[in-house]
Order: C-alpha cells, then sequence, then structure tokens
C-alpha cells in the first residue's frame, strides 16, 4: 500500500458513517393533513365477501353476525361475512397505521344518524395527532344507520372548514359505496374550497360501484381538485387503492421507527470513528524511517 490509494479500512469506516447517518434522515419536511370521509349510511350494512360481489339478504347476514361470535377464529370469520362497514373500518385502520409518524389525522363521517336526514355529517375525530387506540376505539364506535342518508357533498363542504388553522398539504379521502342521495353538487364544493382559500386534494374511492353514471359523479370531484376517483371490489383491492392515495417511503418507515433505530446510529457512528481512527494513526501520528535502495545490490537499509 502507497498511501496514495485509500485502504479497505478507510472504505469500510466512511461507508458506515454515510450508512450510520443515512439512517437518520431529515425530519422536517411538509406535514401532511388527512381527514378521511367514512360512508356509515344503510348500503354499507351490506354483506361484502371477496369471493361475492352481490349483497346478500338479512338471513344471511344473521347467520354472519352469528358465525363471528362463535369460537371459529375471528379472521377467518371476518373473511366470510364481513359488512361493507366492517371491511372499510379495518382497512383504514390498517392504512393509517402504516402513515408517517408525524401525519396529522381526522375522521368524518356521514350518514350515521337516520333522524339528522341530509344534515347528518359529524366530525368525531378531529385533524391532529392521535394515538393507535384512539383512532382504534373511534373506529370501532361508528355503526350504520339501516335508513341513513348520503349527504357526501354537505360532509365534503364541513370538511374544508376542519383543515383551517393548519400548515401543510390537505387531502381528504371519501370512503362510499352509493351515489350522493342529498342535494348538492360538485359546484358547492368548488365554491367552499374558493370560500376557505384551503388548497386540498380530494381522492374517492368506491366500494363496489357499479354505476357509471354515480362513478362519473364521484369521479368529477376527485380531479377537480387533482385527487384521483378509485374502485375497490374486495378488501384487497381497497387496501391497495388507499396505498396508492397515501404512499409511504422507505424514509417514512424509518422516522416511524426512530426509537429504536438510534442505538444502532449510534453504535455504527463509533465503528465508524474508531475504524477511521486505526487507519489515520500510523500514517499521521507515527513517524518513520525512510529507506533507501542500493541500485546495484537492491538491499533496503535505514538512512541514519
Amino acid at each position: 500500500m502507497t498511501g496514495k490509494s485509500p485502504s479497505g479500512w478507510a472504505i469500510l469506516s466512511l461507508a458506515l458513517l454515510l450508512f450510520g447517518w443515512g439512517i437518520v434522515p431529515n425530519a422536517h419536511g411538509e406535514e401532511t393533513n388527512i381527514e378521511y370521509i367514512l360512508d356509515a349510511s344503510g348500503s354499507m350494512d351490506a354483506l361484502y365477501t371477496p369471493q361475492e360481489d352481490a349483497n346478500r339478504g338479512i338471513s344471511d347476514q344473521i347467520v354472519g353476525w352469528f358465525y363471528e361470535q362463535t369460537t371459529v377464529p375471528q379472521e377467518k370469520a371476518y373473511a366470510a361475512f364481513s359488512t361493507k362497514l366492517q371491511v372499510a373500518k379495518r382497512v383504514l385502520e390498517e392504512a393509517i397505521a402504516r402513515l408517517p409518524q408525524d401525519t396529522r389525522i381526522g375522521i368524518r363521517v356521514l350518514g350515521a344518524h337516520v333522524e339528522r336526514g341530509c344534515n347528518d355529517t359529524q366530525l368525531i375525530l378531529p385533524i391532529g395527532a392521535h394515538p393507535p387506540e384512539e383512532i382504534e376505539r373511534v373506529l370501532d364506535g361508528i355503526r350504520t344507520s339501516p335508513f341513513g342518508r348520503t349527504p357526501i357533498f354537505l360532509a365534503l363542504t364541513e370538511a374544508m372548514h376542519d383543515f383551517e388553522g393548519l400548515a401543510g398539504k390537505n387531502r381528504i379521502v371519501v370512503l362510499t359505496d352509493a351515489e350522493a342521495t342529498c342535494p348538492g353538487d360538485l359546484s358547492d364544493v368548488l365554491a367552499e374550497i374558493r370560500k376557505t382559500g384551503i388548497s386540498v386534494k380530494i381522492h374517492v374511492v368506491g366500494i363496489k360501484i357499479s354505476s357509471d353514471e354515480v362513478q362519473e359523479v364521484l369521479a368529477s370531484v376527485a380531479e377537480s381538485t387533482g385527487g384521483s376517483f378509485r374502485i375497490a371490489k374486495s378488501k384487497q383491492e381497497l387496501d391497495i387503492q388507499l396505498r396508492k392515495i397515501t404512499p409511504v417511503t422507505l424514509t417514512d418507515v424509518i422516522l416511524k421507527h426512530l426509537p429504536t433505530l438510534l442505538p444502532l446510529f449510534f453504535l455504527l457512528m463509533v465503528i465508524a470513528l474508531f475504524l477511521l481512527l486505526v487507519w489515520l494513526y500510523p500514517r499521521f501520528f507515527v513517524k518513520t524511517q525512510p529507506e533507501e535502495v542500493y541500485p546495484k545490490w537492491g538491499k533496503k537499509r535505514r538512512v541514519s
């Protein structure tokens, strides 16, 4: 080794330093605010299975409920008999759990109280930082109303005000299975956006919607704000669509698990610094005598 090219020790130590620094990325990016609007109207109480798209009758729903209360493993029972709302709540809870830790979450429902009719929308979880157990408790408390209406446009206009005073990127994610059954249209939503001055993207996930007309209306709502409209016909598809709407990067995953990664980071830094010192010490702190080579014999001797 001539000293002009770096040794393996130097390369290894620098690699460890860079890797160790890389696992603690910059956490000061733009914050994200997401409000989920969940349809809890009567149609969401219909059975929803990956094997069969058609809604089954009330007798099957009773059998499904009984099946879930027996000793059959819950996951198996869930896969066999679930309502659209049960599927949506479970997938939504999983989707929220994947989001970066600093994401602010809010949940609004519509159609859960029949007596409120076309005014039936409530913000049940204000946008903010919430622990997983609170989100689980709120979702578990959502129940369908057998004759609940579907005031989608009212829910969207009300949601605009839920973002007031919040900095960062704003998103609304609507999970619904039906067309709006109350007065209102897209122009009401756009007017409210202009009135509040809040920039927000609206994403709509249609749960097993087959009507082209309904799809067209919901798609126009999403696309007018730069959002997207998607169809989900099974639990797996619903999960995939939510992943596409709120993609999670490697940096997000690292930041979410940062407390457990910090010890690894410091260990890597200590090892890297130690190896770097091992490599630097003989080159800069230990003086060696130059060597002279006799041209005739090629023997080396120390120069005194």
